[in-house]
């Protein structure tokens, strides 16, 4: 089966290609790759001239921790420079690129003409969207055979931006991860598979992102050998659908004493092991 996943340049993005492909066995023939800022209350974040909007919109400790974000991606960068090793820790996209194969193609429009046709040319049989922001529209859904997005929720709680914060938020302490067909209504499409299960605390977001990652790899590729027929999703929601966190919500965080990031958790991820 020739399989596009379409995803972010994020943290919980590469851990969970390691997973899948690593851990998991999986495999994917190309990976399409978001160049597109980051949209935050219809505002384009684009770099440093955003800092002082990003603290005025998420305080000091939620932005120190999107810049602990950018500082992981760069230890994972540097740690998978000698491509040719295969010791145990977290590879770079580039270096998973190397050792199974797959192309790599970016683009900052997924619906743009040019996206579409190189997509197109590739034939794939599905493609699989996950942790990206990019709405797909018409012509992109209609060019490939299928499209499912793999959205760390039980939908149809907790639609929208960050599903995993919401849960860790209201200290729910569950793992759950749904498969669905992609339309055009956000995070509505028919359900393939969706799982849930009660899980230990996790010491922070980051470490719940990761069991959030390795319970995506898992579903999905109990779909690929089993598929399933799609099914409607339930019309009663106990947990609306929900943009980036609010100052309420991060002032409740703290309040909490909930954690963003740990040094245990940053070692978690980086020293990924089969």
């Amino acid at each position: 089966m020739k399989i596009i996943l379409a995803t972010l340049p994020t943290l919980y993005s590469i851990y969970f290609l390691n997973v899948y492909l690593r851990r998991d066995k999986g495999s994917v023939n190309t990976v399409l790759v978001s160049t597109k800022p980051v949209v935050i209350d219809k505002r384009k974040i684009t770099g440093i001239a955003d800092t002082v909007f990003l603290l005025n919109r998420f305080g000091l400790r939620y932005f120190l921790f999107l810049a602990a974000n950018q500082s992981l991606m760069a230890k994972i960068h540097q740690q998978s420079k000698a491509f040719e090793s295969v010791h145990d820790n977290l590879w770079s996209l580039d270096k998973l690129a190397y050792h199974f194969g797959f192309d790599v193609i970016t683009s900052n429009n997924f619906n743009s003409e040019a996206c579409i046709r190189e997509l197109s040319s590739i034939n794939p049989d599905l493609v699989v969207v996950n942790g990206c922001d990019q709405i797909l529209k018409k012509p992109f859904l209609n060019a490939v055979n299928k499209t499912v997005n793999i959205h760390p929720s039980f939908l149809p709680d907790d639609r929208g931006v960050d599903p995993i914060f919401q849960k860790y938020l209201r200290q729910a302490h569950e793992v759950s991860v749904s498969l669905h067909e992609i339309t055009e209504a956000i995070d509505e499409g028919p359900l393939l598979i969706q799982d849930l299960h009660s899980a230990q605390k996790h010491d922070s977001y980051l470490q719940s992102s990761m069991a959030h990652g390795r319970m995506a790899s898992t579903l999905l590729k109990q779909y690929l050998q089993n598929p399933t027929e799609a099914k409607s999703q339930q019309a009663e929601i106990q947990f609306p659908y929900k943009s980036w966190p609010t100052t309420d919500d991060l002032k409740i965080f703290n309040k909490k004493g909930l954690k963003l990031i740990t040094k245990q958790a940053q070692q978690e991820l980086l020293s990924f092991s089969v």
